[in-house]
């Protein structure tokens, strides 16, 4: 399918899913045994995270399932796409590929993928076909919220993560399926693209407790964040890691420290990723633990229920 073919298809309408490659039959998904993120979004680039492009037209369209493992995001397939306009409608980059993880629960997910075609009128050079992307969703009654990381923009990528879903769309027809129960619903949250960011409280998870004390002024990026995350799962897992960076939308956050102190001393310099969802009467939680990769501000879906919370967020 040529580029021209892929925007003529986001063009139609947001309603309309992702069209398949000529000769490919559409795949029936069992609701009971699949979990699948499907449909496209719009809206428009907040300033503050994108000064270059404030305002710019984002249009992104997915079509993806996988088998409902939570804690294990392979055996993924999918397609997904992106385009970024002008306010003047002239086309500055449309890029898309495959989808190779997906993770879901509740109504939030979280895809990675790679890139295999692209047409970057403003930049033709950048390098982009085999980069890795990361994709989070946010399937949502006030508004849905999408995030993104771009491997050929220089932002690393680690399997089964993703940003926050910090971006709000404007119009939308991605929905989350699943039959995972998972977070869903709690407080809308700011529209803004870097509000205030506050983060407190601890969760009991059955084999470890995680208290976190996080704050960002708005209008910082997530590296201003300062604040603590302390983690419990008994005497060889005991640790306090100092906050580095800390990122929000509406109920969700993640928050990526590096260990100070511990019963191990072999973790103190490690880093450490936790991913919070305030819902209201139960809290989720997801952490990637000192040893494995940890990036700035990306974290799991938070998947895990908490036995007991008093976490709240501010954004």
């Amino acid at each position: 399918m040529t580029t021209r073919s892929r925007l003529r298809a986001l063009a139609v309408g947001l309603a309309a899913t992702l069209p398949l490659p000529v000769g490919t039959a559409a795949a029936v998904a069992d609701p009971a045994t699949t979990v699948s993120v499907s449909g496209s979004g719009r809206g428009l680039l907040p300033g503050d995270r994108f000064p270059m492009w404030a305002g710019d037209p984002i249009t992104l369209g997915l079509d993806a399932r996988a088998t409902p493992r939570p804690g294990n995001p392979r055996n993924a397939t999918g397609r997904w796409q992106a385009v970024h306009t002008r306010p003047d409608g002239t086309l500055h980059a449309a890029f898309g590929g495959t989808v190779d993880t997906l993770t879901a629960a509740g109504s939030v997910a979280v895809l990675n993928g790679v890139v295999t075609w692209k047409d970057n009128p403003d930049n033709p050079d950048l390098p982009m076909i085999g980069t890795p992307v990361a994709l989070s969703v946010a399937d949502r009654p006030d508004g849905d919220r999408v995030g993104f990381v771009w491997g050929f923009a220089g932002e690393p990528v680690a399997p089964g993560q993703a940003h926050v879903p910090f971006f709000a769309l404007d119009e939308s027809t991605l929905t989350v399926r699943t039959p995972v129960p998972g977070p869903h619903g709690g407080a809308p949250g700011s529209r803004a693209g870097l509000p205030e960011r506050h983060v407190a409280g601890t969760l009991e998870l059955g084999d470890r407790t995680i208290t976190v004390n996080a704050q960002a002024p708005a209008g910082a990026p997530p590296s201003a964040a300062t604040g603590t995350i302390t983690v419990n799962g008994g005497a060889a897992t005991t640790f306090a890691a100092t906050v580095t960076e800390l990122d929000a939308s509406g109920p969700a956050v993640i928050a990526t420290a590096t260990v100070t102190t511990g019963s191990d001393p072999s973790l103190i310099g490690r880093r450490i990723s936790v991913s919070v969802y305030d819902g209201g009467p139960r809290d989720w939680a997801g952490v990637v633990l000192p040893g494995r990769e940890v990036l700035p501000y990306q974290g799991i879906l938070p998947w895990r229920p908490a036995i007991r919370s008093d976490l709240t967020v501010l954004d």
